[in-house]
């Protein structure tokens, strides 16, 4: 049972790595793109919040859990309060 829950563990960290990838390169070109001041607090917040997550132990059970907290449709909402 214990390789098969490594396994799960590798899958989470690969979706994790995915997820913060993805914002890290194209989100914030998005975010980037819907507040003209490029200091707007959501986008502040929002750039903070993804470098946390990219320097972050993303292999950490933990940290998956509090990156698939923060996703929910349509917005990072744990990102953008």
């Amino acid at each position: 049972m214990e390789h098969q829950e490594g396994g799960h563990n590798e899958e989470a960290a690969l979706y994790a790595r995915i997820i913060v990838g993805w914002h890290a390169g194209m989100g914030m070109d998005q975010w980037q793109r819907r507040f003209k001041r490029r200091q707007d607090e959501r986008l502040v917040r929002y750039q903070h919040a993804v470098a946390r997550f990219h320097d972050s132990d993303l292999s950490d059970p933990a940290i998956q859990l509090a990156i698939a907290r923060s996703r929910l449709p349509g917005r990072w909402s744990g990102l953008t309060r």
